[in-house]
């Protein structure tokens, strides 16, 4: 998709002529921290209910202090090298029409939501995951060369929102209007001038942001993939430029995620899940990769009853492991090494599958994920004195029968004592047994070179501490908020190229 019309000279003052800028999509966020409606509220302006993913300025450009020096540095681990640049530039521009805006690289936005409100039963589609549609803001770019005065507010200038596809719709903020075509006056756009420091050796950037002003919906049918483009132009002038481009995902197809929680119990103690967690998975997690994440089964799975009934030496092992030799004074529940999470994951699995009568789990042959939770601690000293490290949580990842040499993530996690109360941890890992890897490690299986310093994105495969010992911004919690475990911590997004890892995904179908 290239450019349409005229493509004037830099200060031009003719009546019928367009200034240079870019239009472009955003969802709420601000760099560095999580968008609250107020800066006291625990309340998030986003939580994951729709997929939004966007080349952030942070991650190109040095905006932050990753290190323990006050040095602003890029998110991006590879900011120098242009081809890891260009790889990072591809999660955003392949499968696309591409445009340019007034001869400048434009790197699109890309949303993706449910089709609601149809009008015939389509089982891809959902009648409350997305009813309300994406709210989205509007950031607007003068372009360099252009960029010495402001954007007139009164030159007749108008945007022309229009989607490629009838079925993706555009209202203003009430949500009324679902057209296919919204004519808006550039001025409603241009209130206020900003400029954003985009760090060493790059000029600032000159921008207008209006919060919340446009709401995408995809309405009475699944989209095969669509756009909402913004061309411009001048009253008096009917030539249109391109200047902005959403891309929306295709929902025709959305698959279903399986999923099973178990309580694993070696004693009578309770043994605690997250608040919110199938919620949170359903409408602010899978979703955004258009994937539907069903809770089909929950099962308390009581070693010691298994064991009074059966006598079996495989239970009486695992007892006697994980909980009769591992007592440790003034705790009414086990504490074990730390290194035998390894082994507690596969004795699990083994025991679950006999004593459940099911096919292996971490195989081709389980269309399932199951999650095991227990009051097990696994912890081990640290190498600060006096402090220890404990385990949270961690998914199956390994060989399988059948699978030669190939290591492949499994379909089960476990959470330990530290870990299962945690939403943000909880779903870390499961996205971990659907093949989603961390954002800090690169991925040579999914052809993705970049990765981004330790907790300085608000990715559910991201930390909540950064490499040197310190804590995500996006991990802080208003004082007051006396509801934290219900509410999210720092990760609630997935990048584009994650939508494509979940989908593809054998536990997906």
């Amino acid at each position: 998709m290239g450019m349409v019309g005229p493509s004037p000279a830099s200060g031009s003052s003719c009546a019928t002529c367009l200034r240079k800028f870019s239009v472009h999509f955003r969802r709420p966020y601000k760099v560095g921290e999580k968008p609250r409606l107020n800066p006291n509220s625990y309340i998030l302006k986003y939580n994951g209910e729709y997929g939004f993913d966007w080349l952030r300025d942070e991650y190109i450009y040095a905006l932050t202090e990753t290190g323990i020096s006050n040095v602003k540095n890029t998110i991006l681990k590879q900011s120098n090298d242009p081809r890891v640049i260009q790889n990072l530039k591809l999660n955003y521009t392949s499968g696309v029409n591409k445009i340019v805006v007034f001869g400048t690289e434009y790197i699109p936005a890309h949303l993706a939501i449910f089709a609601t409100n149809v009008k015939k039963a389509d089982p891809n589609a959902s009648t409350t995951i997305n009813r309300d549609g994406a709210l989205l803001s509007i950031e607007i770019h003068q372009l360099a060369g252009d960029d010495s005065t402001p954007l007139p507010s009164n030159d007749g200038t108008e945007l022309i929102f229009e989607t490629t596809d009838p079925v993706i719709k555009i209202s203003t903020k009430t949500g009324k209007e679902k057209q296919n075509k919204v004519i808006i006056p550039l001025s409603i756009f241009i209130k206020k001038q900003s400029i954003r420091d985009l760090g060493r050796s790059v000029n600032p950037r000159k921008f207008y942001l209006t919060e919340d002003i446009l709401k995408i919906t995809c309405e009475e049918a699944t989209t095969k993939g669509g756009a909402v483009i913004v061309k411009a132009r001048k009253i008096g002038n009917p030539k249109e430029e391109v200047v902005g481009i959403l891309h929306v995902a295709a929902n025709n197809i959305v698959p279903k995620a399986r999923i099973c929680l178990v309580n694993l119990r070696v004693n009578k103690n309770p043994v605690y899940q997250p608040i919110g967690l199938e919620y949170r998975l359903k409408y602010q997690g899978f979703n955004q990769a258009l994937v539907r994440a069903e809770v089909v089964k929950s099962d308390d799975f009581d070693i010691g009853d298994l064991y009074l009934k059966y006598k079996s030496k495989d239970l009486g092992d695992f007892l006697d492991k994980y909980f009769n030799n591992a007592r440790v004074p003034n705790d009414i529940n086990s504490v074990v090494h730390y290194d035998l999470g390894e082994d507690f994951k596969r004795d699990v699995c083994k025991l679950y599958e006999k004593y459940r009568k099911i096919n292996l789990i971490n195989s081709d042959n389980t269309k399932e994920t199951y999650v095991f939770f227990s009051n097990i601690r696994f912890e081990k000293p640290s190498n600060s004195v006096g402090t220890v490290s404990r385990l949270l949580g961690s998914a199956v990842r390994g060989r399988e029968v059948g699978s030669g040499s190939t290591v492949k993530w499994g379909n089960s996690v476990i959470l330990t004592r530290d870990g299962s109360t945690d939403l943000e941890t909880v779903v870390h890992e499961i996205l971990h047994s659907f093949g989603v890897t961390h954002v800090f490690d690169k991925d040579a299986n999914n052809n993705r070179d970049f990765s981004f310093h330790k907790g300085f994105t608000d990715n559910f495969m991201d930390y909540q501490d950064t490499d040197h010992k310190g804590k995500s911004k996006f991990a802080f919690e208003p004082a007051h908020n006396t509801i934290k475990k219900s509410t999210p911590s720092n990760q609630n997004s997935l990048l584009r190229c994650q939508w494509i890892m979940l989908r593809k995904d054998r536990s997906v179908h």
